[in-house]
């Protein structure tokens, strides 16, 4: 959105007279350096500040008919209207940094809780209280199918072989959410 609201504004100043190729190449490489700097080069060093300077030169120029023979007074409204733009925009940052998010609306669109342990939340059950348990198998184990373990229904995996529903079972291993069983002779 500011790409195309700067391309905009360049579009409207070279229409006018006011903005060459001179300003779009300068204002181009600005962002070339800018976006080499946020994807290529680690951190934020000359490539960076080059960047921005190069932008704000390309801005600047692009408000002055001949920036190079322009009267002082036309040179100063540039260099007002650029410093009012800068101003202005970091002044609209620092309050929606500060009250944006006290509205409803970042509130809609922000998740603001979280699902700690402490709170009962939890990613994945503890399964390795199984280890070592008997129980049932309710379906046939081929080499997937569930069981009940300490009267509780689970999805079991066997090592590979087939077990037949109704068979006594043994937890031999879990491995994370995968609880392993084989059958118990």
């Amino acid at each position: 959105l500011g790409i195309l609201f700067l391309a905009l504004f360049f579009w409207g100043h070279y229409l006018v007279g006011l903005a060459g190729w001179t300003e779009m190449i300068i204002l181009f490489l600005g962002v070339l350096l800018l976006l080499l700097e946020i994807f290529v080069i680690p951190g934020f060093g000359i490539a960076g500040i080059s960047g921005i300077i190069l932008i704000l030169v390309g801005i600047f120029l692009s408000l002055v008919k001949q920036p190079f023979s322009a009267p002082q007074a036309q040179l100063n409204q540039a260099f007002y209207t650029l410093s009012f733009s800068i101003i202005l925009t970091f002044s609209g940052i620092i309050l929606l940094w500060k009250f944006l998010p006290h509205t409803a609306l970042w509130k809609r669109i922000i998740l603001s809780y979280s699902e700690t342990k402490k709170e009962g939340f939890r990613s994945s059950a503890d399964l390795k209280s199984y280890l070592g348990k008997n129980g049932i198998s309710l379906t046939a184990l081929r080499p997937s199918g569930r069981a009940q373990i300490e009267a509780k229904t689970l999805d079991v995996i066997t090592g590979g072989e087939f077990i037949d529903k109704d068979k006594k079972i043994k937890v031999i291993e879990v491995l994370g959410n995968k609880i392993i069983v084989s059958e118990d002779k």
